[in-house]
């Protein structure tokens, strides 16, 4: 018996060890078999194995979804670690399309991209968007400040409104969530506002598992009426398949947070007037700083006996920020069903001192099989948002800190400002005042001091919000299934701004309340049929109906006259105007899908809906859209062609679509209104509050109620392919779209004397022509174990307006500040910053002013195109033996960005090149008319320096602020090492993974002065973008990351 138990040992063996993916990430699920044999066994979910295989064997393949088959020697070795390579011609890859329903990726006929889990968690960011920048072909991804949790702006395929948000709808397992972004009026965001970030901004990166992206309206088509910009889908992270225990993943990152980019100062010259030194002025127009002798008064009306200059101030004023994110989650998987649980912790520190974000986030995914036919899924998310010292952005408003370090001296000592907040006896006190006051960066006492506003004058808001849903899905039969589901999203917000008593401008005090509840309720029932109709047709013919509700409450108080300094309760002001706000809104929408698969590579697919909207009038409140689309898969239908069967074309698709896609309006819109007043609002009005004398204002629709209003209608088409060669080792995505969105609800202009402003109405088009390319290229593979893997996404589209109402040559979108800057749209362009420009000579030479040598302001003209010529993402990554590298780069080419800041930063003669050639009088390029008529080139010196930059401030002419808002970015970088194998064995870890990571690291090539170029004030709520109005500096972070599992 002894001699037969050794003798069998010796027949046998066992081999262990751990499979993973190209990124290092566990794989659990892979089969792992004897080649030639049908024994075998499942990696678990740490991605490790164990096999007992005969003497005799020689070699084990391991084979998983989405990648390549790995036949592996064994060598007489007993430990294998494989690292599977993704298979880029894998026919049988699923994506998940439109209402959460799963499609093999070669039978789908439009374009649809997807950014795997692991891709979004190799340098988290606080906003998982900005994790999307640079890899998505036609996305475009543009974060919109440098405050912590800020909002980040996300267009598919262009501009498709005159008169809303053209942002996608966000959805998570099957569910839409909001993507609010709510900050008030136009007015409000643009003078003071606060970029409070958007909802989409809560969703956790280590709890998804992927995000597709549905570009076109034949992908999204059965998502309804807010789909035409486009769907992101958002599957979460479920429980491993084939773990045998209970699994426990821990990832961690630190990273330390800096500007990226601050105004490059001048270093010579002081404060004052056409080079007299005045401390009471807030610039740098005085003389040089080196010929200021003998005592002087100095900003704070002390007596000093010389100045000294602090190059550094706006650098020094910006702090380093610390981010800090744990997330913990343990996951599960038996044959009965799944669970999994996670919890992340976010604490992130601004730039702006005293400026924080935190953010818990719990979630819960579980399915269970409760029968042979019936399966259940719950999933749910809480997550508590908590932010504190955002700062306020825009302009015409004392608390702007951008403002205030635009207009600060060189002479001034911002340590000294940090340590000193109120003003001394020397400062000006305004008239009657008493108690503590401001210190001022400026004798006068015009500014305050940026430190006073950072501990003082605070903005803070708390989020609590949860979503999820649940579903029920039973075969009726083999081929028929039905599936129930319904989701809710829901949130509560409460912000406070506050401006404390001796607040220059602000001397009274002031306090803003604001509650905001949305709520969101869907509810899906879904049939689904499967036959095969012949031996070479298959059918699938999906039908379901669904119900979409939406509510939206609103409060504010506004508070103003603090009777107790820095007690900010309605009791303690002197007058308190409430004002609140109510929407709800239904669809009621039916739908049906059918799909014709012939032998397995010519898909044809149509699908219809129709919506019953609450907010159009009731004999238009119907719409239908359909779609189709076909795809044909010629490496299938033609496997014996020459270059198929060599794996020279190793797959080739082409696929193309027509599509159809309704909206309806927003609530109320139908109907004359009075609507009750809180403020007189006008951009140079402040603290005129409602009631006066105790009486109260109302306002009527000041916009004719439509009649016959139709619902607004996109239609698009689309061609593309998709080819493979070498294997999958270069592929490329190539797609043409066009996309006509007509009958679109905007309020355009009426006569004041019918009593109206405005009246709504459909009209208008706006259309979007572009293409999108995707390469991917495997350059080097070596049997050593290096891969250089690389990707090129590109994207052009041209937006255009195609047309606006008979009579109308132009629509204003949004305003951009008080100095008549707007975004507007005009029959035959795109949209376009609009503003006075030079006057110029048929030539388009300059006009100067003989007299004063300064150019001449001209007729109001288009300053250029908002969106981009095109964009590029590249993205690099290499892996040896547990090492891996990545870098993203990101590009885009054209458009324009209009720059306050930079218009008074030079304004004020603190830009460094206001001191060029020691401020000697020039001749500025251009040319003096004439008394004939004719043109001469300009021979008259500006009268001074001063003169000509203050000049160019946008209130005279934004032109000389707009800018090229090309640039090129150095996105991610990251750096990882997985610990080997043999050394993670002799530890309780399933995983250990270490890395460094980076981004927002370099801005590589910019053709606009002193500031981010991807810098909005207008954030994503409103219409338009390249608009900067003392916006916060983004920032750049550097850090470091362990991940393990266990």
């Amino acid at each position: 018996m002894i001699g037969l138990f050794i003798q069998a040992n010796a027949q046998t063996r066992t081999i262990s060890g751990r499979v993973t993916s190209p990124e290092n990430e566990a794989l659990p699920g892979v089969n792992v078999v004897i080649k030639g044999a049908t024994t075998g066994t499942v990696t678990k979910a740490d991605g490790t194995y164990q096999l007992t295989v005969p003497a005799s064997a020689k070699t084990l393949v391991f084979s998983f979804i989405g990648y390549k088959t790995a036949d592996v020697a064994i060598d007489g070795r007993s430990s294998l670690d494989v690292k599977l390579v993704a298979d880029l011609t894998n026919l049988n890859e699923v994506v998940v399309t439109a209402n959460a329903i799963v499609r093999e990726k070669k039978e789908l006929g439009y374009a649809v991209s997807t950014v795997g889990g692991s891709e979004l968690v190799k340098a988290r960011d606080p906003n998982v968007l900005n994790s999307l920048a640079g890899r998505v072909a036609g996305v475009r991804i543009s974060q919109q400040s440098g405050t912590p949790g800020g909002s980040t702006r996300v267009m598919i395929r262009g501009a498709n409104s005159l008169s809303s948000s053209s942002e996608p709808l966000f959805v998570v397992d099957g569910i839409p969530i909001s993507n609010s972004s709510f900050n008030g009026s136009e007015t409000d965001i643009v003078t003071g506002g606060v970029d409070v970030g958007n909802r989409a901004g809560d969703l956790n990166p280590d709890d998804i598992e992927s995000m597709n992206v549905l570009k076109g309206a034949a992908a999204s088509a059965l998502y309804g009426s807010r789909a035409r910009n486009g769907v992101i889908v958002i599957t979460t992270k479920r429980g491993k398949p084939g773990a045998k225990k209970m699994n426990v993943t821990v990832n961690s990152s630190y990273r330390t947070d800096n500007v990226l980019r601050v105004p490059d100062l001048q270093t010579q010259f002081a404060q004052g007037n056409l080079g007299v030194y005045n401390p009471q002025l807030g610039n740098g127009w005085g003389p040089a700083v080196s010929s200021i002798t003998g005592p002087v008064l100095d900003y704070k009306g002390e007596t000093v006996q010389r100045l000294n200059v602090y190059p550094q101030n706006w650098r020094n004023f910006f702090v380093t920020g610390h981010t800090l994110i744990n997330s913990a989650s343990i996951d599960g998987a038996s044959e009965q069903g799944d669970y999994r649980m996670g919890y992340t912790n976010l604490r992130q520190t601004g730039v702006v001192p005293g400026s924080e974000l935190g953010r818990n986030t719990f979630a819960i995914n579980a399915g269970r099989k409760i029968t042979d036919r019936l399966t259940s899924r719950a999933w749910l998310n809480y997550v508590r948002t908590t932010s504190d010292g955002r700062p306020q952005q825009g302009s015409n408003t004392t608390n702007i800190i951008s403002t205030i370090l635009s207009g600060l001296p060189i002479t001034v000592d911002i340590n000294e400002l940090r340590d000193n907040l109120f003003a001394p006896p020397t400062q000006a006190v305004p008239t009657g005042w008493t108690g503590d006051l401001a210190r001022s960066i400026d004798l006068n006492g015009v500014q305050n001091n940026p430190y006073f506003v950072t501990t003082f004058n605070r903005f803070s808001n708390s989020v609590d919000r949860m979503y999820g849903g649940t579903s029920l899905s039973y075969d009726v039969a083999p081929w028929f299934n039905v599936t129930a589901r319904a989701g809710t999203d829901f949130f509560t917000e409460t912000r406070r701004s506050v401006s404390r008593r001796g607040t220059r401008g602000r001397l009274n005090g002031q306090f803003d309340t604001n509650e905001i509840y949305e709520r969101e309720l869907q509810t899906d029932l879904i049939g689904t049929v499967t036959r095969q109709i012949t031996p070479n047709w298959t059918f699938k013919g999906i039908v379901g109906h669904q119900f979409n509700q939406r509510t939206i409450r609103r409060s504010r108080v506004q508070s103003e006259g603090l009777n107790i300094d820095q007690l900010y309760t309605f009791a303690n002001a002197q007058s308190n105007v409430a004002s609140n706000f109510y929407s709800r809104r239904e669809i009621f929408g039916v739908y049906g899908d059918f799909s014709f698969d012939y032998r397995n590579f010519l898909f044809l697919n149509v699908t219809g809906r129709n919506d019953w909207s609450s907010t159009l009038p009731v004999n238009n409140n119907s719409y239908f859209y359909p779609s189709a689309s076909v795809s044909f898969v010629l490496s299938e239908a033609f496997p014996n062609l020459g270059i198929v069967k060599n794996d020279i074309l190793s797959y080739a698709k082409l696929r193309a679509n027509y599509a159809n896609v309704g909206s309806d309006e927003d609530p109320y819109q139908l109907a004359f209104t009075y609507n009750p007043l809180t403020q007189a609002n006008d951009i140079y009005t402040f603290n005129i509050l409602y009631p006066i004398g105790g009486a109260s204002a109302f306002g009527a629709t000041n916009v004719l109620p439509p009649t016959n209003l139709r619902p607004q209608q996109q239609t698009s088409y689309e061609f593309g392919t998709e080819l493979k060669f070498f294997g999958g080792r270069v592929g490329l995505d190539l797609t043409y779209y066009r996309n006509l969105n007509y009958d679109q609800i905007i309020s355009i202009a009426v006569p004041q004397s019918t009593g109206y402003s405005a009246r709504r109405l459909n009209v208008g088009e706006i259309s979007n022509t572009g293409v999108e390319a995707m390469l991917t290229v495997t350059p080097l593979q070596t049997r050593s174990g290096f891969r250089w893997d690389a990707a090129v996404n590109f994207n052009r589209n041209r937006n255009r307006v195609e047309s606006l109402a008979p009579g109308l040559t132009e629509f204003v979108t949004t305003s951009g500040d008080g100095f008549g800057i707007f975004v507007v749209a005009r029959p035959g362009e795109t949209f376009n910053i609009q503003g006075v420009g030079w006057l110029r000579d048929p030539q388009g030479n300059i006009v100067i002013n003989p007299t004063t040598g300064l150019r001449t302001p001209g007729p109001r003209k288009l300053l250029g195109n908002i969106y981009p010529d095109w964009t590029m993402g590249i993205n690099n990554s290499f892996s040896y033996k547990g090492i891996d590298f990545s870098f993203l780069i990101d590009m885009r080419k054209g458009g324009v960005i209009n720059s306050q800041t930079v218009g008074i930063v030079r304004g004020s003669g603190l830009a460094a090149e206001t001191a060029v050639n020691n401020r000697t009088p020039f001749i500025d390029p251009g040319v003096i008319r004439n008394t004939d008529g004719t043109f001469r080139p300009n021979d008259r010196p500006v009268a001074s320096v001063q003169q000509y930059w203050s000049q160019l401030d946008n209130s005279v002419s934004p032109e000389n602020n707009t800018f090229d808002g090309s640039y090129t970015k150095l996105r991610e970088v990251r750096l990882a090492y997985s610990l080997p194998r043999a050394l993670v064995n002799r530890t309780p870890f399933g995983n250990i993974a270490v890395g460094l990571e980076g981004r927002n690291l370099w801005i590589i090539h910019s053709n606009v002065p002193h500031i981010d170029p991807e810098a909005n004030v207008l954030g994503t709520g409103l219409i338009g973008e390249g608009l900067e109005r003392g916006s916060i500096p983004s920032s750049r972070s550097v850090g470091a990351n362990l991940r393990f599992t266990f």
